[in-house]
């Protein structure tokens, strides 16, 4: 299920949670999930908890990032080891994302040249067209803010995929003038993570400052999986402990304070309201009635 939301001018909501459920596929019980996390962000319990939400990243993202980054020349096109003349590169182009078990296939048109010039002519001990495959792992970068895919190997393919005999050739070319991001994509969170502590941190009646400083500094990329469906990555953060249940009533709140809390609830109330109407207008994949109920039993 995909689910789009644009927010109104006056009430834009951070960019993650526009992004979660713009771009993330979540099935109905999922978007309750989502619904429910800042709920759960208030201590409800005796100990520390990971809350955790997944989202998916299919193919096409993938795809996307790579021809914004990677090939950005003429038709998608990347150029490696190219002397100018024309008789010498290795040109990789229109490349195409698919996901499997464990890891994220990249397939790519290919032409390769070996010659020198000679006047107006290439003298060539290699002419050739296919295409390359590469094959890269996933894994949480160590500041637990972005996505990794790190390329481990790379074959040469003839029309029919099977392994060309001038992997070789072709293999040193890409050992030595593969660019960076092709050899480690990075899929970098650390700007909507940031956004969301923000989010939270607006929402949010923190038993004391330290709790919320822990809270926020706990958001991170738990961790990533990856099968035909795309890329399954797992956001999560330490939902602190509750304080002990005070043995004397605590004194009424100060007309100060009242307004405060009064605040806090209508920015909660707001941001589920939103939501919720939001969500209801794809009444195909989400019942309309369910979400109203929803809403009246967090009201």
């Amino acid at each position: 299920m995909n689910i789009s939301i644009q927010p109104p001018e006056h009430n834009r909501t951070p960019a993650l949670i526009t992004w979660l459920l713009s771009t993330a596929r979540f099935t109905t019980g999922q978007t309750t999930r989502l619904l429910f996390l800042v709920c759960t962000l208030v201590p409800c319990a005796s100990h520390a908890q990971r809350v955790n939400i997944s989202f998916t990243r299919n193919g096409q993202f993938i795809e996307s990032l790579l021809t914004s980054r990677v090939f950005t020349g003429s038709g998608q096109s990347l150029r490696l080891n190219d002397d100018g003349s024309g008789c010498q590169f290795l040109k990789l182009s229109e490349p195409s994302v698919t996901t499997e078990p464990g890891q994220v296939v990249i397939r790519t048109n290919a032409q390769a040249r070996a010659g020198r010039s000679v006047g107006d002519r290439c003298l060539l001990i290699l002419d050739w067209k296919g295409r390359v495959e590469f094959t890269q792992q996933p894994s949480v970068s160590e500041d637990g803010k972005s996505m990794l895919l790190r390329t481990t190997s790379w074959r040469v393919l003839r029309s029919d995929n099977s392994t060309d005999a001038l992997s070789t050739t072709i293999g040193g070319w890409l050992e030595q003038f593969l660019p960076a991001d092709m050899r480690q994509t990075r899929v970098d969170f650390a700007e909507p993570i940031s956004q969301l502590a923000n989010l939270l941190e607006q929402i949010l009646i923190p038993e004391s400052q330290e709790n919320m400083l822990a809270l926020l500094n706990s958001l991170a990329v738990d961790g990533v999986a990856v099968d035909t469906e795309g890329a399954h990555v797992t956001l999560g953060l330490e939902a602190p402990p509750a304080l002990p249940t005070p043995l004397q009533p605590e004194p009424l709140l100060s007309d100060s304070e009242l307004d405060l809390l009064l605040q806090k609830l209508a920015s909660v109330d707001a941001f589920f309201t939103y939501t919720i109407k939001a969500l209801s207008r794809d009444r195909e994949a989400i019942d309309p009635d369910a979400m109203f109920e929803l809403l009246t039993d967090l009201r």
